[in-house]
């Protein structure tokens, strides 16, 4: 299985982002996206979007599933984040979706995390637990950590309420997945029911998302592996591939 996740930017034209999304489409049945707006979401026979409007950043993410290969059961949109320094609180989107040819249930969860936090971020992850409880934050980092507890509870809640389905978590994490302590630290703060995704040409090799830096990842509930696609015209970031082998 294979799935393209791409961050967006909201200042990019319909019609570059649409010609961009029609490329991604002939490459996956599956793809999330972050950063987004109503007027670059491109609903038809062939393509469902999953996408909650609503308040300020509920609307941030999308799934895009192809009708023919993927049946979407239920799906919902969770706060995680009560603060923000920048003015928008963080959401989860959860899409629970199921291949129509094996049955075979997978539950996609996008999420666009708070930013300018990495220097925070870095620092507690190389504290040891007991330290990291003494820190006094700013409302950023306070943010980021609220969300990655918040995405934490939806992971847990997901596997309990679908114990078969392998679980896809996409997201802009807003911290260098390259640095090796950073890396630990989010997959601690994510537990043991999703993993990381592995670069198959390790992480000193890949190519950044966002710069020189791999901002933009996923983790799977199975072995998984993700590289970075090439810079399109739609966005700032870099997409990536994700992919999974089924039990």
């Amino acid at each position: 299985m294979r799935l393209i996740h791409a961050s967006g930017r909201y200042d990019r034209k319909r019609a570059v982002v649409k010609r961009v999304t029609r490329k991604h489409r002939a490459k996956v049945a599956l793809r999330s996206r972050t950063e987004l707006r109503a007027f670059t979401v491109w609903r038809n026979k062939r393509w469902a979007v999953l996408r909650k409007a609503g308040l300020t950043a509920r609307g941030d993410c999308a799934i895009e599933s192809k009708r023919k290969v993927w049946r979407r059961n239920s799906s919902r949109v969770v706060r995680v984040s009560s603060t923000y320094r920048l003015g928008r609180r963080c959401w989860v989107l959860v899409g629970r979706y199921t291949r129509r040819r094996d049955r075979q249930q997978v539950t996609i969860i996008t999420a666009h995390l708070p930013a300018s936090v990495e220097a925070r971020v870095r620092a507690l992850a190389r504290l040891s637990p007991r330290d990291r409880g003494r820190v006094t934050h700013d409302r950023q980092s306070t943010a980021w950590l609220q969300a990655m507890a918040g995405l934490r509870t939806v992971i847990e809640e997901e596997r309990r309420r679908r114990p078969g389905a392998i679980l896809v978590v996409t997201a802009d994490w807003n911290v260098n997945m390259r640095v090796p302590e950073i890396r630990a630290y989010v997959q601690e703060l994510l537990g043991d029911h999703v993993t990381l995704a592995r670069p198959p040409r390790g992480w000193d090799k890949e190519r950044g998302t966002h710069g020189g830096r791999i901002i933009d990842w996923a983790a799977v509930s199975v072995p998984s592996t993700c590289r970075v696609m090439k810079r399109t015209p739609a966005s700032d970031h870099n997409p990536i591939i994700v992919k999974w082998r089924t039990p």
